[in-house]
């Protein structure tokens, strides 16, 4: 910031269109605008503001845009383990579905031919009877 000790400025003074300032260590003169270098300070101000602005947002969409992938990422992840879960477990209950059908089955074979065994046997013992 430029301070000029020699300018005294009163409140009620309108504010002058351009000072002159004699540079004691240069030795040259410099016109300095006040209403323009407040706009130029103004202006950069509000630079600065709207590019907090777009960072803050662009920040706010680049988190979004992770959270998002992340979470579908971690969905694909669950739904092809409760998945797998899901064929471990059909094909445990279809093995012993069939393994119960194989007994039964094997059962029914066994039943069968004890029955057969037996009718056999009394088959032989009415026969032993009638012929005897």
């Amino acid at each position: 910031m430029l301070r000029m000790p020699w300018l005294k400025v009163e409140k009620s003074m309108p504010m002058p269109r351009y000072i002159i300032y004699h540079c004691p260590i240069s030795d040259h003169l410099s016109v300095i605008h006040p209403q323009a270098a407040g706009q130029d300070k103004l202006a950069s101000a509000r630079s600065a503001v709207v590019d907090a602005e777009v960072r803050a947002r662009q920040a706010a969409v680049d988190q979004y845009n992770d959270a998002k992938a992340t979470l579908e990422h971690k969905y694909a992840e669950g739904k092809a383990t409760a998945d797998h879960k899901v064929k471990e477990a059909k094909s445990g209950w279809f093995s012993w579905w069939r393994w119960g059908n194989t007994q039964a089955d094997e059962t029914k074979r066994r039943a069968a031919g004890k029955a057969a065994e037996m009718a056999e046997e009394a088959r032989k013992e009415a026969d032993k009877h009638s012929s005897g």
